[in-house]
């Protein structure tokens, strides 16, 4: 699990919560989809606030968590390179950090997901029904995902969604 961070120490503990309750239960046996074992890489993408302390205190208190400083703000697709940089696992899934993503969600791309080596779909991304953004991002949005599905025709309804497995 890959998720950038930028100045949200408010949200950082509920975030680990959410994501622990949604990811613990697929590391049972018998469970389907079955994760084994994960690990969450939070990446700080320069952030001003107190989220390098806050996630430092996550990291130390859970073994599975990995963090990542960025000297400066980047932004959010470099952000996304360094976590998959210091990813050590097979399967990667990202999701934003500002909690507009249900970390719940990831069960339901990872049923989605084909088994490696056999037919299906190798990425599986959300799609934002209830985006809580300003008029001007909602309308650039769409216009990116118009122009993107115009050249590439591959019916992908949003690329910008941040949560993908």
């Amino acid at each position: 699990m890959i998720i950038p961070i930028k100045e949200e120490q408010d949200n950082l503990r509920p975030l680990h919560e959410r994501l622990t309750a949604a990811l613990e239960p697929l590391t049972k046996p018998g469970a389907s989809p079955s994760l084994g074992d994960y690990e969450i890489v939070l990446v700080d993408d320069g952030s001003r606030d107190q989220s390098m302390n806050v996630l430092r205190e996550i990291a130390a208190a859970d073994r599975r968590v990995k963090v990542v400083r960025l000297r400066r703000n980047y932004g959010q697709t470099p952000a996304l390179k360094a976590g998959i940089d210091h990813a050590s696992g097979d399967l990667i899934a990202t999701m934003d950090g500002d909690g507009q993503n249900d970390p719940r969600d990831i069960v339901k791309l990872l049923a989605k997901l084909a088994a490696p080596g056999t037919k299906g779909p190798a990425l599986v991304g959300g799609v934002r029904t209830d985006r809580q953004a300003e008029g001007s991002k909602r309308w650039a949005s769409r216009w990116a995902n118009w122009i993107r599905d115009a050249v590439l025709k591959d019916q992908c309804p949003d690329t910008g969604c941040g949560i993908k497995v």
